[in-house]
């Protein structure tokens, strides 16, 4: 351990933190060492720094302590003197490919650069992964990538969509995407933005026209249609399509993104209900009715928990884009629903069919019985009788799908019967195939199979004839055990006895 401590110590400090664990193990991973990674980069810094340093006179007093007080810069000094030795300035697109290169090469994250210890130790106290340009270039410069500061503002210039001077790692992820893509993202803003140019000119002369015509129209049936285009749930989400077509998200952004679902960070719920989704909504600059929340909401929980989640709203977009409308596929869903309920009761009543002789022991035809209707009720199989830990525990650890008479009575005891650990065996005994006192999937699937078909025969199987137990080989082993412990006795004493003689000698 003290060794591992020496090597990985980046800081000087004797002491280890996760981070630099973390860089260890990547480096590990790539097939190369820190501690090599390390001794590399000191001689290429070492061959930069070739030039001669003057030296100081012997007699300036306290000339140490000054230079060593001037080698210590903050990291935006450190910065500017890189810029200042001549770091080329780098256009937007080109300091995106660094900075995609930077990412593949230590295998991070976007969001790490913003909120890594390492790139952005402010987080940690602040929660705040909103950065200016003086930040971000200090986050690139722990990360390793020598930009000049010029080039840092001109790509938060090109990168800032909000326009608060700050970027954040949405943003950068977006133009990352694009620029993977062939595009870049300024590219794609201009063209947008010339688009609704062209359409709110086209649009001009329209609204002209209908602010001409709104005199005539009774205001009553104006206001009733307006409300009836806002309050389609479909039209709402065409709406939130375009907008995650526009801003190039996904829908799991809308749901875990601290931009629109901001309690997410703290209880890592994405369930919202009609309020929290109708504020994501409102976070994302769509202007929503209420009532259109309040359709959508009834449409797209399928669960029925009042709460809709990412995977629910995505499925419905989906359909959506398949030309599908948001009523349609409610009503499939119903009929699906109701056609695989009608489906179970139909089997459950087929099932039930056959009757159950009243002569039986309570151990033989009704405990199948039971166990038939608890499985079509909770929708399992036999399998899963066999292999999930709510039924069979001891399947998760031993991986054994058999079942003795203790773990077939809990088993029963969920179906509403209770028997005996006697009863059972008897159950068992009439089942089971091989005779070895246990019950499996096959034993189980053969019986219920002729149960449904009536031909289950309530008999003891022939159980295997034991062999007769050889007692002289048993007394040979035991006797053979028994000296084999006195020999070893003996050997202990006499090891003793040699201890202390050589221990009464010195």
């Amino acid at each position: 351990v003290s060794e591992l401590m020496k090597a990985l110590d980046e800081s000087g400090d004797e002491t280890l933190d996760f981070v630099e664990l973390e860089a260890a193990l990547r480096a590990h991973r790539r097939g190369k060492e820190i501690w090599d990674i390390r001794a590399e980069q000191a001689e290429a810094q070492k061959m930069q720094q070739g030039k001669p340093q003057a030296s100081t006179p012997k007699g300036a007093a306290g000339s140490g302590t000054q230079q060593k007080k001037k080698n210590i810069q903050s990291p935006k000094q450190q910065l500017e003197a890189q810029g200042a030795k001549g770091d080329e300035e780098i256009d937007p697109a080109s300091l995106l490919d660094k900075i995609q290169a930077l990412l593949k090469q230590r295998q991070l994250r976007v969001v790490e650069l913003f909120r890594h210890p390492t790139y952005n130790p402010s987080y940690l106290k602040t929660k705040d992964e909103n950065l200016d340009a003086d930040e971000v270039a200090q986050v690139f410069m722990r990360a390793g990538l020598k930009v000049s500061a010029k080039s840092v503002s001109e790509l938060m210039k090109a990168l800032d969509e909000s326009g608060d001077e700050t970027l954040d790692f949405v943003e950068l992820e977006a133009a990352l995407r694009a620029h993977r893509r062939g595009k870049e993202i300024w590219d794609i803003r201009a063209e947008q933005a010339e688009a609704q140019k062209k359409a709110e000119e086209e649009d001009a002369p329209k609204k002209t026209n209908s602010e001409k015509k709104v005199v005539r129209v009774r205001p009553k049936k104006m206001a009733s249609a307006k409300t009836d285009d806002d309050d389609d749930p479909n039209n709402l989400l065409d709406k939130i399509q375009e907008f995650l077509e526009e801003k190039d998200f996904r829908v799991v952004d809308l749901f875990r993104h601290p931009q629109f679902n901001p309690s997410y960070l703290k209880t890592r719920d994405d369930n919202l209900d009609v309020d929290e989704i109708a504020n994501v909504f409102m976070r994302a600059g769509l202007k929503v009715n209420a009532a259109a929340c309040n359709k959508l909401m009834r449409l797209l929980d399928h669960s029925g928990d009042k709460t809709l989640d990412f995977a629910e709203f995505e499925a419905a977009l989906r359909a959506r884009r398949r030309g599908k409308d948001l009523w349609e596929i409610k009503a499939e869903k119903d009929e699906a629903d109701a056609k695989k309920k009608t489906k179970s009761t139909l089997s459950w009543q087929r099932k039930v069919m056959t009757e159950v002789d009243a002569s039986e022991p309570p151990w033989a035809g009704r405990t199948l019985q039971a166990l038939e209707k608890m499985m079509d009720e909770k929708d399992l199989r036999i399998s899963d009788l066999f292999r999930h830990p709510h039924y069979n525990p001891s399947y998760l650890e031993h991986g054994d799908e058999s079942m003795t008479a203790v773990e077939m009575q809990l088993i029963l005891k969920k179906a509403g019967c209770e028997l005996t650990v006697k009863d059972v065996r008897k159950m068992i005994d009439c089942i089971d195939l091989d005779g070895n006192g246990m019950i499996d999937i096959d034993d189980m699937e053969r019986a219920m199979r002729l149960f449904r078909r009536g031909e289950m025969e309530w008999t003891p199987k022939a159980k295997k004839e034991k062999r007769p137990v050889n007692m002289e080989h048993i007394t040979k082993m035991h006797n053979s055990h028994v000296e084999k412990l006195k020999r070893n006795e003996e050997m202990l004493e006499s090891r003793h006895q040699q201890e202390d003689e050589a221990i009464q000698q010195e």
